[in-house]
């Protein structure tokens, strides 16, 4: 099925993202990692935030 991801395709994917938040670290320095990490949060945690912060948010 589409859409859904098992243990392993959770690991797998995480292992992934640090690992380009790593290569990314290595040539652009950690300033673009906090960037990155900043939006990834802002979009997790939306539907938590208030004012104009606020939205439907996205589930990892």
């Amino acid at each position: 099925m589409y859409g859904f991801l098992d243990t392993k395709g959770i690991v797998l994917g995480s292992l992934l993202g640090i690992a380009i938040l790593e290569a990314v670290r290595r040539t652009a320095g950690i300033t673009l990692v906090i960037v990155i990490l900043f939006f990834v949060l802002i979009t997790v945690f939306q539907q938590y935030l208030p004012g104009i912060l606020f939205g439907a948010g996205a589930s990892m």
